[in-house]
């Protein structure tokens, strides 16, 4: 849930309905196995590879999919809050140590 979303950018979680479609729980999906993506039609999907299943690759539609994405330039992969701060303190710090070669 909320740590994928902060450390990868995404949260994903298969909705698992039963045959009235009433919804059962919600199955968390690695954020390292679920990719969204659009079909020929060009409506958005998403890719899920089962490592539980042999690797096997199955495509669930949007509405089978609770996607939680963080901040995003394209509304279909969050970006890491992670990595985006660990990029700015990088860029503070190397421009603190320009900085000094002036002082």
């Amino acid at each position: 849930g909320i740590g994928h979303r902060l450390t990868w950018g995404n949260s994903h979680a298969q909705i698992v309905r039963n045959r009235r479609g009433a919804v059962l729980r919600l199955q968390p999906l690695g954020p390292d196995a679920c990719r969204p993506c659009e079909d020929a039609a060009g409506d958005l999907e998403y890719e899920v590879h089962r490592r539980s299943d042999g690797g096997r690759v199955a495509t669930l539609r949007r509405d089978e999919v609770l996607h939680v994405p963080g901040f995003s330039f394209d509304a279909l992969a969050g970006l890491s809050t992670v990595r985006l701060a660990r990029s700015a303190v990088r860029t503070g710090v190397a421009q603190e140590r320009e900085a000094e070669r002036f002082v």
